[in-house]
């Protein structure tokens, strides 16, 4: 029997994830490694929704994001929910803390 430590981090610049089969990418990756905590950077997305979360990363994940300037920038921060419980969250004009 094999037993997966279920603390997995992936961080990540993406490089745009304007693209349905870039996201299609991180899906996989985050299966694969069975990752809890996903920190992404450079999203270039203005706006990170429930649907596109449960496209890329299923429905046992909670998000935190900053949206992108223009076609510059963007972060997102998610998290197992099953795993992880966030008390607090602060989305500054640079950075996402959770």
């Amino acid at each position: 029997m094999v037993v997966m430590d279920s603390e997995n981090i992936m961080c990540w610049n993406v490089r745009g994830l304007n693209g349905r089969p870039r996201r299609d990418v991180v899906r996989v990756a985050v299966q694969d490694e069975r990752v809890s905590i996903l920190c992404l950077q450079e999203t270039k997305l203005d706006v990170i929704s429930d649907v596109l979360i449960s496209q890329m990363l299923g429905t046992a994940f909670d998000y935190r994001y900053l949206p992108a300037s223009g076609t510059c920038g963007g972060i997102l921060v998610a998290w197992r929910s099953s795993i992880w419980t966030v008390t607090a969250n602060v989305v500054q004009d640079f950075s996402v803390s959770v």
